[in-house]
Order: C-alpha cells, then structure tokens, then sequence
C-alpha cells in the first residue's frame, strides 16, 4: 500500500535503530511516571541481581537517567555509565561517578571504543528495550562479553500479550496488527519470555527470575499497582507516535488511525476484566567465574 501517512508532531532520534518512540518533553514525562510506577509496582527495589561492590556498572537505554543516578547511589564506589539513543535530559542531578554517553550500544561495542571493552564490566542493566531491539541473541552475546568474571547482566522485559486473570491471552485485530507491524521491523514484542533461554545460550548462569503484572485494574492483592494502572491507561496514546513509524510503510493513515481507535476502544476499563494484564519479565544471570 502507497504511504501517505502526514508526520506528527514529535521529536525523534537520528540513527538507524529501529526505536519507535520519540524523545521530546513529553515522552520524558512518560519515561519519568514508568520508572516511579515500576519503583511502586516493585516496592522500591528496582534492581533485583545480587551484586557485591561492583567496580563498573553499565546502564542501557537509560532514558532520562533516574535509574542511572539510582544506581550511581546504589554503588557511591562503583563507576556508573548509561547509554542511550538520544541526549539524556537534565531531570536529575548528574552524581560525580556516572557518565553519560549517546550512541547506539551495539555500534559502540563494534567500533572499539576503549570504554566497552571485555570483560571489564560488574553489573550490566536494562529496561524496557522490546520496541528498539533487532538482535536480542547478539544483544545478550555482546553484554556476556562485556562481563568480568562473576558478573551479572539483569534485563527487564515485557510479553506484551494481553492475558486474563486465568493467563489465558486475550487477542483482537489491533493488538495483531501492532504485533504485525513490529514484527516487519525486526522487533520482538514478547521477547520477556525469552530472557532466561538468551541469557543461557550465552553462557550466562545462575538464572534468577521474577515476574511482575501490568494491570488495567489497581490489583486487590497489589495497591501498589496503582501507578502502573494509570501508565497503561495511557498506552494506546502513545502507541500512535509509534504506530507511524512502525506501519507507515505498510498501512495507509486512514487504516492507521483505525487500528488506533480499536486499540483505544479495547483499553477502556469497560471491555477489560478485573484481572486483565500484561507480564513483565526480570531475570538475572551470572557470568561464570572461569
């Protein structure tokens, strides 16, 4: 189908990554209530790998930086690098022992650069990278890599399939599209529910799992859902900056705002059981010692 889709108005990275979302001043706001939510949603302990006095610790697709400077005060001693498609903006005090570097995290470790070297890292973390990621199995392999002997590599990840409160996934016709049109760019939206099997066929050990809920509901068992509930609500708007940059080169505009319209109608607390989720995956692993 020919593109005729008009641009919106919003602010994107320039390189060849494949990322969907943009990264003006609201997108910021969005970054900023996602990484309060899961902080709620995980009672305050956002880093789950059992890490002792790492040295150096890396941060991927960092976003505004909240859980670069966390981490930073997490480990005073350790020194803290976030990387990132885009500038990070200056939401948060930058701690003496953090360093931020722009760039696309493969294309750094392929070039050379004297900051990613093997074997030289503790601690590798990353959140939230299913709508930028291409490669996960290279991914995974260049952070075993980049691993010191011991070291851990937790990933937080998302299967966004849409399930009810028995786990049986829930599917309708603009859910299929999304996945359809992140597919065609090399995506992988379920990729949560792989981590542990990439983390394994990497050589990484150890595995340690967890999984939370993103609920449409604030859940009996979990008030602290709450702010996860209201960043869910707000989904389907930004799915439409996403959607054209995923699907423009495979629906017209007017079929993209329909998908986006039945996105809506189907987030909407009516159409949705009590019980109604997405999962989120984290999992940790352990390089080997030898």
């Amino acid at each position: 189908m020919e593109n005729t889709n008009e641009p919106r108005k919003s602010r994107y990275h320039d390189t060849a990554a494949a990322y969907a979302l943009p990264n003006d001043a609201p997108e910021h706001q969005r970054l900023e209530l996602q990484c309060q939510a899961l902080e709620q949603l995980m009672h305050g302990s956002v880093f789950h790998a059992p890490v002792q006095q790492p040295k150096r610790i890396l941060d991927i697709g960092c976003g505004t930086g909240r859980a670069t400077v966390q981490l930073a005060a997490k480990f005073p001693d350790a020194q803290v690098i976030g990387i990132d498609l885009s500038a990070i903006p200056t939401l948060h005090p930058k701690p003496n022992n953090v360093e931020y570097v722009q760039g696309d995290f493969t294309e750094l470790v392929k070039s050379g650069d004297n900051r990613f070297q093997p074997g030289t890292y503790d601690y590798v973390f990353s959140r939230l990278l299913e709508l930028g990621m291409t490669d996960w199995p290279g991914y995974v392999g260049a952070i075993a890599s980049l691993l010191a002997p011991g070291g851990w590599f937790e990933a937080h990840e998302n299967d966004i399939a849409l399930r009810d409160g028995n786990e049986a996934e829930i599917t309708f016709p603009a859910s299929e599209a999304f996945h359809y049109m992140a597919r065609s760019k090399g995506l992988n939206l379920r990729v949560g529910r792989d981590l542990r099997q990439l983390m394994q066929g990497c050589g990484l050990a150890s595995v340690e799992e967890k999984t939370y809920k993103w609920p449409f509901f604030v859940l009996p068992e979990a008030p602290q859902s709450k702010m996860i509930h209201k960043l869910v609500m707000m989904l389907p708007v930004a799915m439409g900056s996403m959607f054209d940059r995923l699907g423009g080169n495979i629906y017209s505009s007017e079929e993209l705002d329909r998908i986006q319209e039945e996105m809506k109608e189907e987030f909407k607390q009516e159409r949705r059981g009590p019980l109604d989720h997405f999962k989120m995956h984290v999992v940790a692993a352990r390089k080997p010692l030898h």
